[in-house]
């Protein structure tokens, strides 16, 4: 069976995987889009010491493994994020190890179909086959339960482009860089099934 959720597409600044992400969620949910660097500064975005003059008041590292927002800022920052903002929106966090491989696919189609957002961390080389081990998040609009696919809407990939993945892939992917998938539901009526 394939579900889908359709996005009007953002792509992102550099960095701003994240932010992107949350806009396209807020877009389909019918809220107003937020400037990229200010969600990035809510949320905790570091950035190379090179582009600190690009990206005023934001942290800075030379180390390419704490550049973006990092996982763990994001399942307290992003809560209170919407609450700050006062949306009607709710997430939940679930790291890879706490999702059954073998109920992965049905995990997010039974998500799609409750009307859910899916934001997806991993490894962009280990899913893309090129660039860097570095950590990465696109939305997941469409999942076939059938081929064990799943298609992103990447902001850093034109949605033309976009292909079918394996879930297999996915789930290296996120083993890679110990990451997970984000939920996103109403606040006022969350409905996130569990993934067991």
């Amino acid at each position: 069976m394939i579900v889908s959720v359709e996005y009007s597409y953002e792509p992102s600044q550099p960095f701003m995987c994240v932010p992107a992400c949350i806009n396209m969620i807020l877009r389909r949910r019918d809220f107003n889009s937020y400037d990229q660097l200010e969600l990035g500064n809510r949320l905790g975005l570091i950035v190379p010491e090179n582009l600190s003059s690009k990206y005023p008041g934001m942290r800075t590292s030379d180390d390419m493994n704490q550049w973006g927002i990092p996982s763990y800022n994001l399942e307290t920052s992003l809560n209170k994020l919407f609450s700050s903002l006062d949306l009607n929106l709710y997430h939940r966090y679930f790291p890879v190890h706490y999702i059954p491989a073998n109920n992965f696919i049905d995990f997010i189609s039974e998500n799609i179909e409750l009307g859910n957002d899916i934001m997806i961390g991993f490894d962009y080389l280990s899913v893309y086959n090129n660039g860097e081990h570095v950590g990465h998040t696109s939305l997941i609009s469409k999942a076939d339960s059938i081929q064990n696919l799943i298609w992103l809407t990447d902001p850093e990939y034109i949605p033309e482009n976009d292909r079918p993945i394996r879930c297999e892939k996915l789930i290296h992917g996120m083993e890679v860089k110990n990451d997970g998938i984000w939920i996103f539901t109403d606040k006022e009526r969350p409905r996130i099934p569990q993934p067991f």
